[in-house]
């Protein structure tokens, strides 16, 4: 069997996988179903793959890499940290996409301390949101961002992306995935790039779950906060003073 065969054959596998795992979640995963919907036999999934796990470990991995690539692309345009900041929540939303629920499905896991799970994001984690660190670095460097522990923001940024897309899927049945205003003229993800997506991403589209004026309120809460330029005064101190202080 040729190395391109088998490259075809797992990608099948893995196609059918994430349409599977974006319509019913891991418990919708089953061998039997997937044999179904990749057209290949069960000894074929199992030639290739342990168990439904390590399948499931493997869409997230590859999905994962997918993200890399394109939100290190999103950063590398010419331009000041805001645009390049932009320009990756744009690419970050237009990759949710693609796989939201699969996304959501996943993060749920974490919080059953799925072990090989929590250790694939952790592997994944600092290449994913590096670009996002490094841009604000050079907008402090620059002066146009205050500053700040990078670290953090960089977090928060992602929590807030993350969450508008979870509540959706949470307590809207009638949205399927998120999209972002194709039309944008500065767009990273091209017709060519969509076209080269996996056929079970490409596909995979619904009712808009986040809309281009969540993407701005994204951007503009990020980026300026809520609080007048003009009044800033310093955050009440809450704690209990019996508790040990924050380090």
């Amino acid at each position: 069997m040729t190395d391109l065969i088998v490259q075809d054959s797992k990608q099948a596998i893995l196609d059918a996988a994430q349409e599977i795992l974006a319509r019913g979640g891991y418990a919708g995963l089953s061998m039997r179903e997937l044999s179904r919907q990749s057209g290949l036999a069960k000894s074929t999934l199992y030639h290739y793959f342990q168990d439904k796990h390590q399948i499931y470990l493997s869409v997230l991995e590859r999905d994962l890499l997918f993200h890399e690539t394109e939100l290190h692309a999103a950063a590398g345009i010419d331009g000041d940290p805001i645009a390049r900041l932009t320009n990756i929540v744009y690419a970050y939303f237009d990759l949710l996409n693609h796989h939201g629920s699969v996304a959501l499905n996943a993060l749920r896991r974490v919080g059953e301390l799925d072990r090989q799970l929590v250790d694939l994001f952790q592997a994944h984690r600092e290449r994913i949101t590096q670009p996002v660190t490094d841009i604000l670095a050079q907008g402090i460097a620059s002066g146009q961002f205050r500053t700040m522990n990078t670290e953090l923001a960089t977090w928060s940024l992602f929590a807030m992306m993350n969450g508008f897309v979870a509540q959706r899927l949470l307590f809207d049945a009638n949205r399927g995935c998120l999209h972002t205003d194709q039309t944008r003229t500065n767009n990273h993800i091209d017709q060519q790039t969509q076209s080269d997506l996996p056929a079970a991403q490409a596909a995979y589209t619904a009712q808009p779950l986040v809309d281009e004026a969540i993407v701005q309120h994204t951007l503009q809460l990020f980026l300026h906060g809520i609080q007048r330029a003009d009044h800033e005064p310093s955050l009440p101190d809450t704690r209990d003073s019996s508790q040990p202080a924050l380090t």
